[in-house]
């Protein structure tokens, strides 16, 4: 079978169920799931309820914000109380403990995790929607 002729007949499969991508072929059977790629404009999750109780994150992420704490006076005397906004040391310094846990090389493979790393976006304290 030429490229051609499949091409064809994998368009013409897909006509029957434009919920599967040509590229899936079709198939009779009622009870295959489709696949839908929209997403919803809201979630009713919350990003603390996707992290699973037992994961190891969240005991380090306990012992961190301990830790983060008793540091906040610290942080407190040094920063300005006016100029412009910066980003929370805390963060800053648990996007570090990230790095070194999961072995990123760099900050900017950092900065493209917590772009869509629900974990990683927890443990940082950012929301889904929090710009980075």
């Amino acid at each position: 079978m030429s490229h051609r002729s499949m091409d064809r007949a994998l368009s013409k499969s897909s006509l029957k169920n434009p919920a599967i991508p040509a590229k899936w072929g079709n198939c009779s059977d009622e009870m295959r799931g489709q696949q839908e790629r929209s997403g919803s404009l809201f979630s009713y999750v919350s990003i603390e309820d996707r992290i699973p109780a037992s994961h190891p994150l969240r005991r380090i992420r306990k012992l961190a914000d301990q830790a983060l704490d008793r540091l906040n006076p610290t942080f407190c005397k040094l920063y300005a109380a006016e100029g412009r906004p910066s980003v929370p040391p805390e963060q800053l310094l648990l996007a570090s403990l990230l790095q070194a846990f999961y072995g990123i090389r760099s900050e900017r493979l950092l900065l493209e995790q917590l772009h869509y790393n629900l974990l990683f976006r927890w443990f940082v304290g950012l929301s889904p929607d929090d710009p980075i």
